[in-house]
């Protein structure tokens, strides 16, 4: 479980109630305001609604990490928690042994805000900047009834800017996770890997076919649109890094 921000429905709570407060000052002006009240009404308490379930949910994130913290894990990231010498994790309130992570992938989907306009009979259309839309890490795990477990660190209600502090914050956490992931693939599948950076899955690939040969099939599969130009570069870099 991941904890929730519920600020900017405190902000937008705070802004509609003096709103409020001040369209009752006015009604004996303009009586036909009433109806914007009652409106008003309606939606604070949607708002104050929504608060109170977002404080619930984090009060009971926060009791099952000090449950968590009571068993000896240390945390990494919201909803991922390691115990080193048990060999085990706990990703999302699910505990796993270190020998059920099969994978780990960092994803990332971005997306640029374009603004139209138009002086005389002429349209622009101007690029404005990027922003990361939704940054995660899919993890595979063996269970085949649910094989696969995501850790959230940018949601689609999160918008972040490319390149701000707050976007490099976020994305130096999703880091020091994957690694770690990395170490735990690489702890539990010791007969794979080869330098401590390859997991079980890429050690048997890479028997089958070599670098060289990988980096042609995820160029061709880039060029027919399968993979984004994100997972295609971490991938390359990969390879070639092999490759040297």
């Amino acid at each position: 479980m991941t904890k929730q921000n519920n600020k900017q429905y405190i902000i937008i709570a705070i802004l509609w109630g003096i709103v409020l407060i001040l369209s009752f000052m006015v009604i004996p002006i303009l009586p036909e305001i009433l109806i914007l009240d009652i409106m008003l009404v309606v939606m604070i308490c949607f708002i104050m609604r929504k608060i109170y379930k977002i404080q619930k949910h984090n009060k009971q994130v926060n009791e099952m990490e000090k449950q968590i913290y009571n068993r000896g894990y240390e945390k990494i990231c919201d909803g991922f928690f390691i115990n080193e010498k048990e060999h085990s994790v706990n990703l999302q309130g699910t505990y796993l042994g270190f020998n059920q992570i099969v994978d780990c992938e960092l994803m990332e989907n971005k997306q640029q805000i374009s603004q139209t306009y138009q002086t005389s009979n002429t349209t622009h259309t101007h690029t404005m900047k990027e922003y990361c839309i939704e940054l995660y890490i899919n993890i595979t795990i063996e269970n085949l009834d649910d094989p696969t477990i995501r850790l959230d660190f940018v949601r689609d209600k999160d918008v972040v800017l490319i390149g701000s502090k707050k976007y490099n914050q976020i994305l130096e956490k999703a880091n020091t996770a994957m690694a770690t992931l990395k170490v735990v693939i690489s702890k539990a599948n010791e007969a794979y890997v080869n330098k401590g950076t390859i997991t079980k899955i890429e050690h048997r690939y890479i028997n089958e076919k070599t670098p060289e040969e990988q980096l042609k099939e995820i160029t061709d599969l880039y060029k027919k649109g399968f993979l984004t130009e994100y997972e295609y570069g971490m991938k390359k870099k990969e390879l070639l890094d092999k490759i040297k």
